[in-house]
């Protein structure tokens, strides 16, 4: 029996390019498209036996997370001991896609498929030429739409001029209650062991109680809450150099604001017709989105696809 699939091809009703996908419910007519039948594949004598490195750190491959991710380099190798310029290299597990960036990137072609739709969609995103400048102008756009929220939710106050800078990022830590005098204390304050390079600093796994001096192992302890422990941010520093600091009431004042219901920013509402972004003042329930559930493929929204031929086993 032949696998049902879902293709997405990169055309419109009247043969034009659209950047919406046309998605196809039965077998897949057009996966075998880029395949030349008559081309003599690549003879390999041996099979690929020398190690492969590769970096986790390149654009792509931080792009967007996945299970079981493979650099696109650590793939590149493979791909130049088996096939050669213009073949068409195939992963019906595709995952993220990793196998089509390589392959593209060494004059090749790539079929992708696989069973998991959020795969489908990183992928095909991943392996799609665009338009540098439309792509920047986008971000751009994307930032300045969002900058009043950041400036709102991403605040903090530099300790030293006070003025106000954006918020790096926040530590959260978690309160403890000691096995020995039931009282608790938070993580941070006592089982931080910090060193000269954040790489070598570290948690403490056994320590003392705060309170009743025993000694604690962390894995033993409950926990009780999370409780804000630092903030970074840079600014009026020489160089502009990271600063670490406690939270100070401004930053508790927001934490608590944001508690109590969002401020005046995105949210997302359901409609009949698709998900829109809009802005509104409303309680923390109503910015939980509405989705009805989805029963068929053709009851999910559009995807922004591109030019290679994958599909999504049923």
């Amino acid at each position: 029996m032949m696998p049902r699939q879902m293709h997405l091809e990169l055309v419109n009703d009247v043969g034009e390019k659209s950047p919406i996908p046309k998605l196809y419910l039965g077998p897949n007519p057009c996966f075998g498209d880029l395949c030349d039948t008559v081309r003599i594949p690549k003879q390999v004598e041996a099979p690929f036996e020398r190690g492969i490195v590769a970096g986790k750190n390149s654009y792509v491959y931080d792009a967007h997370t996945y299970h079981t991710k493979v650099p696109p380099e650590g793939i590149s190798s493979l791909i130049e001991h088996y096939t050669r310029p213009g073949d068409v290299v195939l992963d019906p597990f595709c995952g993220s896609g990793m196998t089509g960036v390589a392959a593209t990137s060494l004059g090749r072609s790539a079929l992708l498929s696989d069973i998991s739709p959020a795969a489908i969609f990183i992928a095909y995103n991943l392996n799609t030429p665009i338009d540098h400048r439309r792509y920047l102008n986008t971000v751009r756009t994307v930032l300045s739409r969002c900058q009043d929220v950041e400036q709102e939710l991403y605040s903090t106050h530099c300790r030293t001029c006070h003025e106000p800078t954006p918020m790096l990022y926040m530590v959260w830590s978690f309160g403890m209650i000691c096995n020995h005098c039931s009282q608790e204390f938070v993580l941070w304050d006592v089982a931080r062991d910090e060193r000269e390079s954040v790489r070598e600093s570290k948690i403490l796994s056994v320590f003392d109680c705060p309170h009743c001096g025993q000694r604690l192992k962390k894995r033993e302890l409950k926990r009780t809450q999370r409780y804000p422990v630092s903030v970074g941010y840079r600014c009026c520093g020489a160089g502009l150099k990271e600063c670490t600091a406690p939270p100070d009431n401004f930053d508790l004042q927001l934490l608590e604001k944001l508690e109590k219901g969002p401020p005046d920013y995105l949210c997302i509402q359901r409609t009949d017709s698709q998900m829109e972004l809009t802005r509104d003042n409303r309680s923390p329930q109503a910015l939980r989105p509405s989705i009805k559930r989805i029963l068929h493929v053709h009851s999910m929204p559009y995807l922004y696809c591109g030019r290679l031929h994958l599909s999504g086993q049923k």
